[in-house]
């Protein structure tokens, strides 16, 4: 895969060599991630695209993680057909390719355009992702509010919301169970 095939397309994205913007860096360790959180790979060492994906409670970063692409692809794998079916019907239908804009941080859902700054003022839960390659953003960056991410919840099978939460469990130990909804579906993006 190259950088210019993502998990999720944005055609009307034009790549220019912008660095991984600041909300994507990890809070935790106040810098670029460098490593994929499943498997512990150098991310500037992939020949590959990775996502960084983070789930806020208002301002507060609850979660957060770079997942390399295979990783991914494999995490994908280990999801059921049903729920991989109803995330991508969901996506078609319901996508509506906000103009996210990571140097103004203007950022709206992807499925119903409720504004980051709605999310924060009414303290919602909210995440964000980029497909990255090394040290840059490749395609827009994904915004996907509390109510969206419940909606696709229920869509999905309880195999995935187990495979979720043994993601959790297995990378984040500590983290409550009832921290963050369940799953917050932008992994699987």
């Amino acid at each position: 895969m190259n950088p210019d095939d993502s998990l999720y397309k944005d055609d009307n994205f034009e790549p220019d060599e912008r660095p991984v913007p600041k909300v994507f860096h990890s809070f935790y360790e106040e810098r670029p991630f460098r490593c994929c959180t499943s498997c512990g790979e150098g991310l500037n060492d992939l020949e590959d695209i990775y996502q960084v994906t983070k789930t806020f409670h208002g301002t507060e970063v609850i979660l957060e993680y770079a997942m390399c692409s295979p990783c991914q692809q494999n995490m994908l794998k280990e999801l059921s057909e049903e729920s991989v079916e109803r995330l991508a019907n969901f996506q078609t239908e319901r996508s509506k390719e906000p103009q996210n804009n990571a140097d103004t941080e203007d950022y709206k859902c992807e499925f119903c355009l409720r504004s980051r700054e709605d999310a924060i003022e009414n303290q919602l839960h909210f995440s964000m992702a980029a497909i990255c390659f090394a040290s840059e953003m490749v395609e827009r960056p994904l915004f996907v509010c509390e109510t969206c991410m419940l909606e696709i919840n229920e869509k999905m099978s309880e195999q995935t919301k187990r495979r979720w939460r043994d993601f959790v469990d297995t990378h984040f130990p500590g983290v409550p169970s009832d921290a963050l909804p369940e799953p917050t579906t932008v992994p699987v993006l």
